[in-house]
């Protein structure tokens, strides 16, 4: 009999979809708190201008080594489907390389716009301003990384469910990673794994590209992640959506 995705799962991976940002925001504070040469001044302090419009928001200011900062967090999964920086979209294509980057170079000359002033707390006028982008960049396989991305960015594949998918070892165990799990290597027992055939069956009631690990025994019974790739449905990208999110993108180059 045929398995598919359950119910619950479908739900659960739905409902998930708007909270890694959230998520990788909660787990630089932790470290800000505790790291000894941080100390946090505020943390998603909005702006507002006189109209009682928002003209933006803080994620982090920060005491680093005692100099004031304005710190952006984010943590982006991106897709590339062409050639170039400007090719690389999110899964869910409402999201962008190239979209990213122009609203950290907005967010991050907040602290010069004149509604934040009254905001800022003492010592932050002027502030260093600078961000943390974190993540993944998929790619096909054997393609190379487009300028001005760094060439050590954490990368994976992506691949049509239907066709072959790359894999390190034969004898290599799968895991379908719902967001929450992400950020971190998967290190599973082995009863929380799939073999290929499995995985495909269960991503074939998935109407957008899923994330999955490639696990490899780590010699103490567990299975340690060893690649990650996104996995495409028939259909994807959708053109529409593509040509949209594509002029947006045309709209931000230019």
């Amino acid at each position: 009999m045929k398995k598919s995705a359950t119910r619950h799962e479908l739900s659960v991976r739905y409902l998930t979809a708007g909270l890694i940002g959230r998520y990788a925001e909660r787990l630089f504070y932790f470290w800000f708190r505790h790291a000894p040469h941080i100390r946090v001044a505020a943390e998603n302090l909005i702006v507002i201008d006189s109209g009682r419009r928002t003209v933006g928001e803080f994620d982090f200011l920060l005491w680093l080594d005692g100099e004031p900062w304005h710190l952006e967090t984010a943590s982006k999964f991106y897709l590339q489907l062409g050639d170039g920086a400007d090719s690389l979209v999110g899964p869910g294509l409402r999201d962008a390389w190239r979209l990213k980057a122009t609203k950290l170079a907005t967010q991050l000359r907040l602290s010069r716009h004149p509604d934040a002033a009254a905001r800022l707390p003492d010592g932050f006028a002027d502030c260093h301003a600078g961000a943390r982008l974190t993540g993944w960049l998929f790619f096909p396989a054997d393609h190379a990384l487009p300028p001005p991305l760094a060439p050590d960015a954490l990368r994976g594949w992506h691949a049509p469910l239907a066709e072959t998918w790359p894999r390190r070892r034969d004898d290599s165990r799968w895991a379908w990673l719902p967001r929450l799990s992400w950020l971190a290597p998967a290190w599973l027992e082995r009863a929380d794994t799939l073999d290929e055939a499995a995985l495909r069956e269960r991503l074939l009631a998935c109407p957008s590209p899923q994330l999955v690990a490639e696990l490899q025994p780590d010699g103490d019974g567990r299975w340690r992640e060893a690649a990650r790739g996104f996995v495409t449905p028939p259909g994807w990208p959708d053109p529409q959506r593509l040509a949209a999110l594509r002029a947006l993108i045309a709209g931000q180059a230019g």
